[in-house]
């Protein structure tokens, strides 16, 4: 019987420190879940960014992000120190 291909992570940080400190502690526990970090959003199953709300570049990144193209089976998710004034689906 095959290995099973363990599911990919890709996480986009943008802001300050503590927002790069909570995407480490983020891979860290989907890796345990069975997930393995990856580089490219094209080949991730879950798809995760990881900004501070309050700056304006990071808001902009995060349309970007949703406009690049991705697995028609990947999942989507947002996370902020302040997640208040932008969705993502």
């Amino acid at each position: 019987m095959g290995r099973l291909e363990k599911k990919r992570i890709f996480i986009q940080t943008y802001g300050c420190q503590m927002n790069v400190h909570d995407s480490e502690k983020i891979v860290a526990l989907m890796e345990k879940s069975g997930y393995e970090s990856c580089d490219d959003v094209r080949k991730a199953d879950l798809i995760i960014i990881n900004t501070c709300s309050i700056r304006e570049k990071a808001a902009q990144e995060i349309k970007t992000i949703k406009k690049k193209k991705s697995s028609p089976h990947s999942r989507r998710g947002g996370v902020s120190c302040s997640a208040v004034g932008f969705s993502v689906h």
